[in-house]
């Protein structure tokens, strides 16, 4: 069986360039406003609550169609749009 040598460093057009980050040029992805700590978790559960809500106003739309099968896209669609206008509504009041 063959012993390799140690391997040698390529050579590369950065080699021996030096670049430098500093601090003030990395900007995070998500900065919450000064003074407010985000809670663990709150948008999760909130996200959670808002499916709960459409799921419920879907299944309320198939019963008042007279449970008939075969709208339930539909039904999620128009409960959706609901949901999302009353939180919207709720937020810029």
């Amino acid at each position: 069986m063959a012993v390799k040598g140690p391997r040698k460093p390529r050579k590369t057009a950065s080699a021996g360039k030096e670049t430098v980050t500093s601090k003030s040029e990395t900007t995070p992805i998500v900065q919450p406003p000064r003074g407010v700590e985000p809670q663990p978790g709150e948008f999760q559960r909130a996200q959670h609550r808002m499916e709960e809500e459409i799921r419920f106003r879907a299944y309320q739309l198939f019963e008042e169609r007279g449970r008939q099968e075969g709208q339930h896209h539909d039904d999620w669609v128009r409960a959706e749009a609901e949901i999302r206008a009353k939180y919207q509504r709720a937020k810029s009041a």
